[in-house]
């Protein structure tokens, strides 16, 4: 796993999202690089990225990724 990786435990979607805005909040060192988020479909992408707009009026650099088993 990489360094800067956490895992976030819920069986609450809201919980789960306010963590991931929270940790995401404050820029990376390098302001090219993409976050990025590991989701299990497509569908949970959208819905991140639409709710992350709807809290911040934006949601962009974001790169969400499937686990690879």
């Amino acid at each position: 796993m990489e360094s800067g990786c956490r895992t976030f435990l819920s069986n609450r979607l809201e919980d789960l999202l306010d963590h991931l805005a929270g940790s995401i909040g404050h820029p990376l060192e390098d302001p090219f690089e993409p976050e990025c988020v590991i989701v299990q479909s497509q569908g949970m992408a959208r819905y991140l990225s639409l709710e992350l707009a709807g809290k911040w009026r934006i949601c962009a650099n974001m790169s969400f990724r499937f686990p690879v088993v």
